[in-house]
Parts: C-alpha cells; structure tokens; sequence
C-alpha cells in the first residue's frame, strides 16, 4: 500500500480451520478414489488378458479343425482315387465313383475354409498381443486344446469365487465407502468455511503492526424468476 511517500507491506497467513479439521476425513475419501482407480484399472488389464485368452482359445481351436480337416480331406482323396481305379476294374459304377468324388470335393472345400479361419484367427490373436513381424513368425500355437477338467466345479463354489473376485463389486464397494465417509462434511465445506489469519504490516518508518484475522465464509444465494407472456 502506497501513500504519498509512505509504503506499508502487509502480508497474510490464511489456513481453513474446516479444511484442517476435515483432513482425516479427505484423506480417507481420496484413498477411496484411488483405490476406485486402481480397481478400474485392473479391471481393463483382466479385460484386456480375458480378450487374449479367448482368441487363443478361438485360435487353436481353428487349428486343429483345420487339422481334422486336413485329415479329412487326405481320406476323402485317398478314397476317391480308390473309387477310379475300382471302377477302372469293373468292381464300382459311375454313381458310387461319384458319390467318393462328390465328397472328395466337399473335404476340399471344408479344409479351404478351415485353413482361411486358422489364418483369421491367428492373426486376431497377434493383433491383441502387439506383435510384430518377427515375433508373430515365434508364436507357436498348440494342435489342440488341453482336456476338460476330470471333476466340475460346484455351482456354489463358482459362486463364491465370483463375488470374491468381481472388480465391479469391488469398485461399488470402494464407492460406496466414499460416499459414505464423504457424506455430511461436503455439505458443511461447500456452503461456508472459517479461515484463521496471521497478519504483519510493516511501513517504511520501521514501525510494524501484527494480529490474527478470522474469516467466515457465507454463500451468496442470488434466484431469479422469468415469466413469459403470451
């Protein structure tokens, strides 16, 4: 402050007492919210892994049908070359030959498909996992998914397991713990707050004056009402 010749400093220390009061309380609100964020995030890191194990499972289930395929078709071939020579001999008719030719073409056909799904599959698979060039030639994928489990879980047990470890009842739980601690003090911080001031004026004759403040904060409710005539 600046008057004529004379320069007065003031300076102020101000700290909300309901804030400090509150601190405990929004500390625990804020542990709340992060572990909510923490519970989010591993819910879409288990999402992510879930979408990659189900393509794996979709990928080497596509190979070994195309595999089975494989084995169809060396039969069907095998088979339709033996209906031409047997007919070259006199010991099959036309119409058995075709019927061995007919699904000879039908294996072909159905190995073409299950080979075009194989690729398919693979390749949704590399795409989830990032890989590149070089790693997609490394990948190995099983002939075969492992065997069923010998003896099934229990309905209740499956149960239990689930509620245990669902992260969305995890993260409703966290927000309800935050609600539930925040709840009271929110509607007391937001409308009003009490500030304590620590206060020292210094002016340019060396004189100083010092003192403590207290602020209260009261919200200005300010309504409005807008009629239309027709």
């Amino acid at each position: 402050m600046v008057t004529g010749s004379e320069t007065e400093l003031t300076r102020f220390f101000s700290l909300g007492l309901l804030d400090l009061i509150t601190l405990p309380q929004r500390s625990a609100v804020a542990n709340f919210h992060v572990e909510q964020a923490q519970i989010r995030l591993t819910a879409e890191v288990v999402d992510q892994v879930t979408q990659v194990r189900q393509s794996w499972v979709r990928a080497v289930a596509a190979a070994q049908t195309y595999n089975y395929a494989a084995q169809v078709f060396a039969s069907a071939e095998a088979s339709a070359e033996l209906a031409q020579r047997m007919e070259s001999v006199g010991n099959f008719n036309k119409l058995t030959r075709a019927r061995h030719q007919v699904f000879f073409a039908e294996a072909a056909t159905q190995l073409a498909t299950a080979k075009q799904l194989a690729l398919s599959r693979r390749e949704e698979l590399i795409r989830l996992l990032g890989l590149d060039d070089v790693q997609s030639q490394q990948l190995v994928i099983p002939d075969r998914l492992p065997n069923l489990p010998k003896k099934p879980i229990s309905t209740e047990d499956v149960a239990k397991q689930l509620n245990q470890e669902r992260l969305d009842i995890q993260q409703a739980k966290a927000a309800l713990n935050a609600a539930a601690k925040a709840q009271g003090f929110n509607r007391v911080t937001g409308l009003t707050d009490i500030e304590l001031s620590v206060m020292r004026s210094t002016a340019a004759n060396h004189s100083s004056s010092r003192g403590y403040e207290v602020g209260l904060k009261l919200p200005i409710l300010i309504g409005a009402t807008c009629a239309a005539t027709p």
